[in-house]
């Protein structure tokens, strides 16, 4: 009965694979108990368990965008994906994700 979360092993997965931008469709990548230590959120940017800020091997320049909704009217295939984020500096910011279809010749 709790929340879908990604494993660490999942997350050490989609780093590996040099992941920028995570878009689920659940309420976070870590387990919703984990008493704040936010294991995969730390994994995707390369933060230190122990710390609370970025470091010179962290990578700030990825996104990580939860509880993404998609009507069940859009087909599967390929898209563009333009992710609107404002300007805000903070360690979480709303995002607007707008998919574009491509199509193919």
């Amino acid at each position: 009965n709790y929340p879908p979360y990604l494993t660490n092993d999942a997350m050490t997965y989609l780093v590996e694979r040099k992941v920028k931008h995570l878009m689920v469709d659940f309420p976070s990548v870590d387990k919703m108990y984990d008493e704040g230590q936010l294991t995969n959120h730390r994994l995707f940017w390369n933060v230190n368990p122990s710390e609370n800020h970025l470091n010179e091997k962290s990578t700030s320049n990825k996104t990580i965008t939860e509880m993404v909704y998609v009507k069940d009217e859009i087909k599967d295939g390929f898209y563009l994906c333009n992710l609107q984020i404002p300007e805000i500096n903070t360690d979480a910011v709303p995002s607007r994700p707008i998919l574009y279809p491509l199509i193919r010749d």
